[in-house]
């Protein structure tokens, strides 16, 4: 059997947070409600031992390692990103009867994904358009997956925008 995992987001008082994750046993029909009612006792405790307040809290059913291999090229840097821009596409909150507007129409969110391959820049900028024809077969078929899976906060389908090569300081 695998293992979960359950995450805490805690908002402190100057408005930042800060989270925890620890791992829990995998999340099966057989033992969801009985874990579920042990994770809700955890966090109650949690509530009882600190001063911020609990703000998120994630669950996954499953976690596998998948490799404990290093990456082969030394421009593999967690500082060298890619933030993926990308909308809420979705009008309607209750398709098909369209009667509910979804409130994330439109809106612009962001992820960043460590390690970019700078390489996949099509031309002397740091952006690359999602819609370019030119879009090389890597971020196409990463593109195309994303919109499959990935929904925004608003639980809206997604569009992706752009990429942009970002530096950060960890």
């Amino acid at each position: 059997m695998g293992l979960g995992r359950v995450n805490w987001k805690i908002n402190e008082y100057s408005r930042e947070g800060s989270g925890f994750s620890v791992a829990i046993p995998e999340l099966v029909a057989a033992n969801i409600a009985a874990q579920t009612t042990l994770i809700t006792n955890l966090r109650s405790a949690l509530g009882n031992i600190i001063l911020g307040v609990v703000a998120d809290q994630a669950v996954t059913s499953s976690t596998q390692n998948i490799s404990n291999l290093l990456a082969s090229s030394v421009n593999a840097q967690r500082e060298r990103k890619w933030l993926v821009q990308y909308e809420d596409s979705t009008q309607w909150a209750d398709a098909p009867d369209n009667t509910i507007s979804n409130p994330g129409y439109h809106k612009k969110f962001t992820v960043e994904i460590p390690t970019a391959d700078l390489s996949l820049l099509l031309t002397r900028s740091d952006t690359v358009d999602a819609a370019d024809p030119d879009l090389g077969t890597e971020l196409a078929a990463f593109i195309t997956a994303f919109e499959a899976l990935v929904r925004s906060p608003y639980n809206g389908a997604v569009n992706v925008l752009q990429f942009t090569a970002v530096g950060r300081n960890l």
